[in-house]
Order: C-alpha cells, then sequence, then structure tokens
C-alpha cells in the first residue's frame, strides 16, 4: 500500500468524525508525555501520529504547529538537530516525506536499507537535511531555521506562529525571564493587526515625512507581545505592546534591517518611533578597532552589512585575530588605547582587557605557528582527555607572546563562540555553562623548545571570551557576576 492510499483510507474512515481542539490537544499531551502514560512513545511514532491527525483533521495547520512543537521539545531538551541519535534524524526525514517536503527521495529511500550503520544513517539524514534546510545560520541547524525555510525570518512570521514559538519557549526553557511575557495575539480591546499598521504609517508618514510608495515599498514586520515591569518582583503587570517596522533595508540572518519603527500599547497609544540610522562613520578609537574586527571576520566586502563604517582606511590590511593582527595591536593600537583611557575617552572594555596582553611577533629562533598547534591539540588530547568530537565543537585562536624576555610562548585557545550566555535548556552552550562539557580550554607551548608549559580546562563560563584570548584568572568569579 502506498502513500497515497494510506492517505485515502485515512480520509474515507474518518470522514465523518469531529476532531475537537480540545480533543486534539489531549491526544498530543498523552503522545510527548504531559499526561501519565505506560511507556513514552518514540519519536517515529509521534510524528506519525500527528500526520495521521493531520491527515484527518480541518484544523491541519494547528496540527503542523504541534509538529514544530514537538522538534522544538526535543531541541530544547536534548539539543540541537546535530546531536540526535541516528534513529530520529530518519523519523525527521521521513515525516517530511510524507508531509511532502521536497526532500531528496532517492537518498530518503536508502536511509531504511538494511547493512547500514548507525554511523552511515547519521550521515545520510545529515546530508538529506542539511541539503534542504542548510546548516543553520550559526553552523547549527534549529528550529527557527526550519520554520524560516518555509516562512522566512522570524521578524515576518505571522502571530500565530510567534506566539506558538513564544509558548515553547516558556514551556522548555527553565530561565525563561517572567518580566517579558511574550508573543501573544491580540484580544479584546486591542488594535487588530491592519488597524495597528496603519497607525503606524499615518505616524510615520507625518513623524518623517515620508510618502506613501516609500511605505508600500518597504517590507512590514509585525510583532504583538507583552512586557512586564522589569522592576517589579514578579514582573507584572504586563504591557501589551505592538511593535511596526517599515523595512527599506530587509534584514538577513545575523544582520540588521534598516527601516522605521513604531511601538505603540495594545490599545493604539503610541510610545515610541525610529527613523533609519545614517551611515556609520568611525570617529572614536573603539568605533576603529570594532571595524577592524568586523572586516577580519566578515571580509571588506560583507563589512558594512554587519555595521562597519561606509569609510575603511584606518583598517590595517592584516587579519586581527592572527598572530601578525595581535602583534600590530599591540605595537600600534594598544599605545593610542592607553592614551585614550588616560584622558577619560570611553573604551570598550574588552579592548582595554586585550591592551594587557604582551602580544608580539615570533622569531627566526621560534617553531613555527603551525607546530605550535600541533603540539597543543596532542597535549589537548593527552592532558585534557579531549576527543574529536570536542575539538569539532570549539573554535581555535593562536597568539604569540612575551610575559618573559627570555621564554616567549605560542598561547593556542579552543572556545565556544557565543557573546552572551544563551536561555534555552539543552543548547551545546547550556552544556557548557551547566558543567556538562568545558567551556574551552587553553594550551601554552615555549616557542623555543616547543615544550609545552601548561594546560587549562575553562570549566564556567566567563564575559568577553568569545575569540578565547583571556584565561580564567583575568576574569574572576566576583568581577563576572557585576558584569552580568
Amino acid at each position: 500500500m502506498n502513500k497515497q492510499t494510506i492517505r485515502d483510507s485515512i480520509d474515507t474512515g474518518l470522514s465523518g468524525m469531529e476532531f475537537t481542539r480540545r480533543s486534539q490537544q489531549a491526544v498530543l499531551d498523552r503522545i510527548k508525555g504531559g499526561k501519565p502514560v505506560k511507556k513514552k512513545l518514540s519519536l517515529a511514532l509521534v510524528f506519525a501520529i500527528i500526520l495521521a491527525l493531520a491527515a484527518a483533521s480541518a484544523l491541519a495547520a494547528t496540527l503542523w504547529h504541534n509538529y514544530y512543537d514537538t522538534i522544538g521539545e526535543k531541541e530544547y531538551t536534548e539539543g540541537y538537530f546535530e546531536s540526535w541519535s541516528a534513529a530520529d534524524k530518519a523519523a525527521l526525514v521521513d515525516t517530511l516525506i510524507e508531509a511532502d517536503v521536497p526532500l531528496d527521495a532517492e537518498k530518503s529511500a536508502k536511509l531504511h536499507e538494511d547493512g547500514l550503520s548507525d554511523a552511515e544513517r547519521n550521515a545520510l539524514a545529515d546530508e538529506i537535511i542539511y541539503g534542504y534546510y542548510g546548516e543553520g545560520r550559526q553552523g547549527a541547524l534549529t528550529l527557527i531555521d526550519m520554520i524560516a525555510k518555509e516562512q522566512g525570518l522570524l521578524e515576518f512570521w505571522p502571530l500565530e506562529l510567534q506566539a506558538m514559538y513564544s509558548d515553547l519557549q516558556k514551556r522548555y526553557m527553565p530561565n525563561y525571564k517572567p518580566w517579558y511575557g511574550g508573543s501573544i495575539l491580540p484580544g479584546d480591546g486591542d488594535f487588530t493587526e491592519d488597524e495597528a499598521i496603519q497607525l503606524a504609517r499615518n505616524v510615520i508618514k507625518e513623524d518623517y515625512n515620508v510618502d506613501d510608495q516609500t511605505l508600500d515599498a518597504a517590507t512590514i514586520s509585525v510583532a504583538f507581545a507583552e512586557h512586564g515591569d522589569e522592576s517589579s518582583a514578579d514582573g507584572s503587570p504586563f504591557i501589551k505592546r505592538w511593535v511596526i517596522e517599515f523595512y527599506t533595508k530587509v534584514p538577513e540572518p545575523g544582520i540588521a534591517g534598516v527601516g522605521y519603527a513604531v511601538v505603540m500599547r495594545g490599545d493604539g497609544t503610541i510610545e515610541h518611533t525610529e527613523e533609519p540610522m545614517p551611515p556609520r562613520q568611525a570617529t572614536s578609537l573603539t568605533g576603529m578597532l570594532m571595524d577592524w574586527n568586523i572586516v577580519s571576520r566578515q571580509g571588506y566586502e560583507n563589512a558594512e552589512r554587519y555595521g562597519a563604517s561606509v569609510n575603511l582606511d584606518h583598517v590595517p590590511n592584516v587579519n586581527l585575530w592572527s598572530a601578525e593582527g595581535l602583534a600590530l595591536f599591540a605595537k600600534d593600537w594598544v599605545p593610542r588605547i592607553k592614551a585614550a583611557i588616560a584622558n577619560g575617552e570611553g573604551m570598550t572594555e574588552y579592548y582595554s582587557k586585550m591592551a594587557e596582553i604582551p602580544y608580539a611577533m615570533p622569531t627566526e629562533m621560534d617553531i613555527s605557528s603551525a607546530e605550535a598547534m600541533s603540539i597543543a591539540q596532542a597535549a589537548a588530547r593527552s592532558q585534557l582527555s579531549w576527543t574529536d568530537e570536542q575539538f569539532s565543537i570549539y573554535s581555535t585562536s593562536i597568539s604569540y607572546r612575551i610575559y618573559n624576555a627570555d621564554a616567549p610562548i605560542w598561547r593556542i585557545a579552543y572556545f565556544f563562540r557565543a557573546e552572551k550566555l544563551p536561555t534555552g535548556g539543552g543548547t551545546l552552550q547550556n552544556k557548557m555553562i551547566d558543567g556538562e562539557l568545558p567551556c574551552g580550554a587553553a594550551v601554552r607551548v615555549d616557542a623555543r623548545s616547543g615544550k609545552v608549559i601548561s594546560t587549562e580546562q575553562w570549566d564556567r563560563y566567563f564575559k568577553f571570551n568569545w575569540v578565547g584570548e583571556f584565561d580564567e584568572s583575568d576574569f574572576p568569579i566576583e568581577e563576572q557576576k557585576s558584569n552580568e
């Protein structure tokens, strides 16, 4: 019996069945373990039942959202797709095929061939899923990426889907902030979506002298959420707010858009408006260093998209995060940073901390950076028991430093790039914060002899270590708490 025959049979057999929203939720609660059951069902069976319900119900869209919910629960409790078992990945592929998602049919059929090892099945499922969804915005495929494949960026999701995702966060994120009520749907006494958009148009036209043609050509983002009073103990009372944005430059993953914005209460009371910011010009030392960082990470061709200045003449033609770039930083920029601090100029703490590190350039008497990295990896394996899997999770940085004129060192760091503490459960970041995985490590190698001087594993997250340049001792626990 083929898939279409099964669907036709379900449609015929259940055509007279009335399946209410309450009944749907009761079944789904039992599927996902929300009510007492003798044995929790496998992910494959959960997906199969959800698809059967969708075929039997006129509310297929609601059940498709419950399919998102199932993936979201697994992501928040067990981790991103990359960490799933081969069986769960295969179950997801089967479900998407059943839902007529255009995956590679030939490869999908091979998933259930006899003789495939778990490793082979896992790799094939990765190839199929990543081939359709990509590898995610930041190197990890998430539920947001999956939904975005069908719905676009989160900023442009329909209100119902935003509310569903917010509810998902509340249920599965253990430290969800109580003062933020999350995305909701408008109710009695609230402006409708159309009314909020029209009012926002009128306000933008009046405040910024914008014509209808400009607003008609813009891409509109609409959000409706409730926010609490951050100063209150329990986050109440909640205030409903509309945020309407007219993008003249549409945002991209990881890149902010440009446009007009209006924030209003649920009843249409205007609270705040914004117009597009002019192109940035770096006038401060911090701004110039920010530009160098952006160019080093994204390249000149993408720099402006990531917030760099329109004029980049002040940016050195070397990657800041290379041994050469850091040596140049110490030689040319550290004196300027120290002078700026002495003159009372504002300076980002990250760069002022970096100014204390004695970066330099290696000499002919030193082992090469490639040799140092090879020695460091061997030391991490033998002394810290690191595995290939761990090395695949972390990024690597290397710098040459002279703390002692007679004993220069190479410092190799392994770090997880996360610029702020995450709030979700079950992710790699949270596993590091909870102590299940180290937050990173550093190995110091004698630049002359190649002898390993020390290995240090970071068992707690500490502020600003987003390229691994610092050790735990650079940020004492007391200081870290005061900065969070």
